[in-house]
């Protein structure tokens, strides 16, 4: 393989599971349409998730920045005082307790929230915060990229007002 951006997507694929049908020309379509920056932030207790998720953010939207990340609820409580994000994914179930606690002890009314979990039971919950999508893992990047679509569509004045 030689060292273009196009022969090391078959690696991209394998390391983040991503579906053959998405091509590199759909999703440079996608990052044309959105080239401004975006920030977010991750909450995810599960190394080699967290690591995936990043790596298929940074395939899907190259112009979103990650701000920080967090793998409990301390830490997101501590993140998300500290830094101003334009959208939260976070796991439902941390080592330490659930997403919610730390929801609960903030003002993120406005704050939109890709929700992820293993656990169906958290939906209705998870419905009472700015929930833009609710992904059971494990789930295709498929459905990630339709989540971040759902964002960009509900928050169209985040991204005129980031160009």
């Amino acid at each position: 393989m030689g060292n273009s951006v196009d022969s090391d997507l078959p690696i991209l694929y394998c390391v983040c599971n991503l579906a053959p049908d998405i091509s590199h020309e759909n999703m440079k379509d996608s990052n044309q349409n959105m080239a401004h920056t975006l920030t977010y932030a991750l909450v995810e207790d599960e190394y080699y998730t967290a690591q995936e998720l990043k790596t298929t953010m940074a395939y899907l939207r190259s112009n979103y920045v990650l701000l920080d990340q967090a793998e409990d609820v301390e830490g997101m409580v501590e993140l998300l005082q500290n830094n101003k994000v334009d959208l939260l994914i976070t796991d439902v179930q941390l080592s330490d307790g659930l997403c919610f606690d730390a929801l609960n002890k903030l003002d993120v009314s406005e704050l939109p929230i890709i929700f992820t979990t293993a656990y169906v039971q958290y939906r209705e919950k998870a419905q009472q915060y700015n929930m833009v999508d609710f992904l059971l893992k494990p789930y295709p990047s498929e459905k990630l990229e339709r989540a971040i679509k759902r964002f960009e569509k509900q928050n169209i004045y985040l991204l005129t007002n980031h160009l």
